[in-house]
């Protein structure tokens, strides 16, 4: 069957009738379309049938383990379907944008596969995975090549260099895995200026009595 049928047991005319008209469909990826490396019973006519009738198909993951291109190639390889880079929005992708507005110029330590890492550099960020000086951001992604060399590079990041937590995205669990990527910046130095004034000046209030 190469188009969804409206009549199939799981289906609600109701529902279907209110999707008529609409063109844009975002959809998760693991555990809503596919579960590794199989995809759902009804899933593959779902999206034949949104490019039948002219709509387009997004897919929106936290998994940030893969790129877009990586994506391209997992869907035509593994699920025999057709797309382009541009229909994948990963939180690899959105990390990319976040580093690109902020961090265009500094450099970054990145913790994570090996895919990752290329598409930041590919985009032209000045990225190291060693521990040295003048980082200003660390980026810490879910890595299924993580060994003990890449841990003991971010705890050597983490204890040498004054950093704080910025930014995490909410983690996507599967089989009590998460996803979750964060970045770490360095500490402004107004702000330790900031907090010992406010601690000098709460002490004051103490001793007076106030």
């Amino acid at each position: 069957m190469d188009t969804f049928d409206p009549k199939h047991i799981y289906s609600d005319a109701a529902k279907l009738a209110r999707l008529k008209d609409k063109k844009l469909f975002l959809f998760d990826i693991d555990g809503t379309i596919a579960v590794g490396d199989t995809l759902y019973e009804g899933s593959a006519n779902l999206l034949r049938y949104i490019q039948a009738i002219g709509g387009r198909a997004y897919y929106i993951t936290n998994n940030s383990t893969k790129s877009g291109l990586d994506y391209v190639k997992k869907f035509y390889d593994a699920f025999h379907l057709d797309s382009t880079e541009d229909h994948f929005i990963t939180s690899g992708y959105m990390t990319l944008r976040f580093l690109k507005k902020n961090y265009a110029d500094k450099k970054i330590f990145v913790l994570g596969t090996a895919s990752f890492v290329a598409e930041l550099r590919k985009n032209g960020l000045w990225v190291t995975e060693v521990c040295e000086d003048g980082i200003d951001c660390v980026v810490v992604a879910y890595d299924s090549e993580l060994n003990y060399a890449k841990l003991t590079e971010v705890c050597k990041v983490l204890f040498t260099q004054d950093l704080s937590l910025i930014h995490i995205s909410e983690p996507t669990r599967q089989a009590e895995i998460s996803y979750a990527v964060f970045c770490l910046k360095k500490k402004k130095q107004r702000n330790k200026k900031k907090k010992k004034t406010n601690n000098v000046q709460q002490r004051h209030k103490i001793e007076a009595g106030l």
